[in-house]
């Protein structure tokens, strides 16, 4: 019997540490064709296009439902997954939208300079395409190559050129120079 307790004891442990590794770990995610997307809170750009457009209108639910039927999610973007909830996975985009995703995601493989890119033309690889302004995961980057791969859904790979790709990290680091730098209070 006292066996059988430290045995119990031990799995509800593991589950434990399963769970919490589950919620402090996010990682990225390529959303797969047929997965739902629900916004649950829609990001700045969406606000700043709602105000332009509305006359600066009381932001209501009738205002983020609009701003909702503006947003597009495709097979080939990339999600910050950061939870899982029954069948549901939290994450949030880059444009810092929260989302609730139901059906399929597939892991990002990483690997030597993996990071998100923004996709400036139409990326394809046989029947698998990306479209142009999605945000998605570089898997391969070679430093000065002029091609890099892309995950693309169904974990196929696709060659893009690099000039057709924005590297949202590389981008970020060649704007430091110039800008200003706040000291933490």
């Amino acid at each position: 019997m006292k066996h059988i307790l430290v045995v119990f004891v031990a799995l509800v442990s593991l589950a434990g540490i399963k769970a919490y590794a589950q919620l402090s770990h996010p990682d990225w995610y390529i959303l797969e064709k047929g997965a739902t997307v629900s916004i649950i809170k829609p990001g700045v750009n969406d606000l700043t296009y709602y105000l332009a457009t509305s006359g600066n209108k009381p932001i209501d639910r009738a205002a983020v439902d609009s701003m909702n039927m503006r947003v597009r999610f495709a097979a080939g973007n990339v999600v910050l997954i950061y939870a899982k909830e029954g069948d549901s996975y939290i994450a949030q985009d880059m444009e810092g939208r929260n989302l609730v995703i139901k059906g399929n995601v597939t892991k990002a493989i990483h690997n030597n300079g993996c990071t998100v890119g923004y996709l400036k033309a139409k990326a394809t690889s046989g029947s698998v395409s990306i479209n142009k302004a999605s945000f998605v995961w570089i898997k391969e980057k070679k430093a000065g190559g002029a091609e890099v791969v892309v995950q693309g859904p169904d974990k196929v790979d696709i060659t893009v050129p690099a000039s057709q790709l924005y590297d949202i990290n590389a981008t970020t680091l060649e704007m430091l120079p110039s800008a200003a730098q706040k000291i933490v209070e």
